[in-house]
């Protein structure tokens, strides 16, 4: 079976249906999967509607590594939000690394 490539989000489920309509906060899409051929690492990349932490900010390290982020994958730094201020939803990129044991 084929693991590694881009897949695309067939349905979506939650608990609460608005927290995933269209332009709920909790709408992400799986975009692409890369399974290494080590055996002990698959990757995820999701486009999602924002970028969320435990804070109200986030340190300037940060923000530039999501600015990388977004550059890197086609996504005009000149649209981030900071959603805190606007109440707006913001970027669409998520990536996420597992390690499997």
């Amino acid at each position: 079976m084929k693991i590694t490539g881009n897949w695309y989000s067939i349905y979506v489920t939650a608990d609460n249906k608005e927290k995933i309509a269209e332009d709920g906060p909790l709408r992400a899409y799986l975009r692409h999967i890369d399974y290494q051929d080590d055996g002990q690492t698959v990757s995820f990349t999701f486009y999602a509607k924002e970028v969320l932490a435990k804070t109200n900010d986030i340190s300037e390290e940060d923000y530039q590594k999501f600015v990388k982020l977004a550059s890197e994958n086609g996504l005009p730094v000149e649209n981030i939000v900071k959603s805190i201020e606007t109440g707006q939803l913001t970027l669409f990129f998520l990536y996420y690394e597992i390690h499997l044991i």
